[in-house]
């Protein structure tokens, strides 16, 4: 069995890796003799709390696999430096697994056609595409659609029940195709949604 570990920025994307394993786990259990996602929450996504997450548990699994799930937004900002220290960064911390911008942008992908369209459409007018807002601007405009979508207000480290499953990862596969902030396209910087919807390809016959 294929083992790894995700270093993950918070409790929103541990969370969200519980809920795909459950219900992938509900599908069809024979993906899991390949891959087994175990995800381990580093509480920041400032790259020298990161850092010193992956050196711990390199140390701590000497033989494992590891990957890292952040958000790009303080790296597009360059908040503390955070740009200029992974770029610096060495090689056994490898490159990382972005949300482009942030875990609400990767919630998005999510959302039904006519949803989405309006957050795509909301973003783009706050400028949110091209400098990623600060959390406290940007709830403004993602809550309103998610609690449309799921009939739930949003709280950050928690998702509706269901909300990963069938019809949102079957959105996520689509709008994927034409998202409204994608990745630099660059090898520095992995794009998690990509990963994912390989990763369902792969191990899912049922996508």
């Amino acid at each position: 069995m294929n083992v790894v570990s995700v270093i993950c920025e918070g409790s929103s994307e541990v969370n969200y890796i519980v809920r795909l394993k459950a219900y992938l786990a509900e599908l069809d259990l024979a993906w899991m003799m390949d891959t087994l996602l175990i995800p381990i929450n580093a509480g920041s996504g400032n790259f020298h709390v990161i850092e010193q997450r992956i050196r711990a548990e390199r140390k701590r699994q000497r033989h494992g696999n590891f990957m890292t799930w952040v958000d790009y937004d303080i790296y597009r900002r360059n908040d503390n430096r955070c740009l200029d220290a992974y770029l610096r960064r060495r090689k056994d911390v490898g490159a990382f697994y972005f949300s482009f911008h942030n875990f609400e942008d990767f919630l998005a992908l999510h959302f039904d056609d006519v949803r989405y369209g309006r957050y795509c459409e909301v973003v783009a007018k706050a400028g949110h595409v091209d400098m990623p807002l600060h959390g406290a601007e940007y709830g403004g405009l993602f809550d309103p659609i998610y609690l449309d979508f799921t009939g739930e207000p949003y709280r950050k480290g928690m998702l509706s029940y269901g909300f990963v499953g069938k019809e949102g990862l079957e959105n996520l596969i689509r709008h994927m195709k034409n998202r409204a902030i994608g990745p630099v396209g660059e090898s520095e910087y992995g794009d998690f949604a990509m990963w994912l919807v390989e990763f369902l390809e792969r191990h899912s016959p049922n996508f």
